[in-house]
């Protein structure tokens, strides 16, 4: 089964827009895998269903529907054992202007807010450990819990928000 990942990129505000783990469950109180550490839209791409299908769902699901994709295009920049990462540009999604609503799904109680990530902060010189250390800073990951934090440093998570930050950093987005 292929996993598809998204990050919605403003080109002209040259900002990331990212959901965020919530540390705590908010009906079983468990402490979450990767709590309180960026996250990307997508996920498994169940069968039956298409990569645009489960993305358009999954931007619309986590952000609350406070984000909308306006046109199924993306650019893959990274792929892992299965895993597709892509960015679409802010021509191809929208802020809705709804307020951060109730979740309708299990996966949008783990999202705590929609991230909104400065990318004029980051230098293509940045060394990958600076480079999260931003990222961690910008979207209140600072505060995780140690072993949230390791956790998320053991996904394929880390690796593609440094190669996309670096390309953009560097122009190429």
């Amino acid at each position: 089964m292929a996993a598809h990942f998204l990050v919605l990129i403003d080109r002209q505000q040259r900002q990331l827009r990212v959901p965020v783990k919530a540390m705590i469950h908010p009906v079983t109180h468990a402490i979450l895998p990767c709590g309180g550490m960026p996250q990307l839209f997508g996920g498994d791409c169940p069968a039956g269903s298409t990569a645009a299908i489960l993305l358009r769902q999954s931007v619309q699901d986590l952000s609350r529907r406070t984000l909308a994709m306006t046109a199924d295009v993306w650019m893959r920049y990274y792929s892992l054992n299965g895993s597709n990462f892509y960015w679409a540009h802010q021509e191809h999604w929208q802020v809705t202007g709804l307020p951060w609503s109730a979740p309708e799904s299990a996966a949008a109680l783990e999202i705590s807010t929609i991230a909104t990530v400065d990318l004029s902060r980051f230098a293509y010189r940045n060394s990958d450990a600076e480079i999260l250390q931003i990222l961690y800073q910008q979207t209140g990951s600072g505060t995780a819990p140690p072993q949230a934090r390791l956790e998320f440093e053991q996904t394929p998570l880390p690796t593609a928000f440094v190669r996309l930050i670096r390309m953009a950093a560097a122009g190429q987005v």
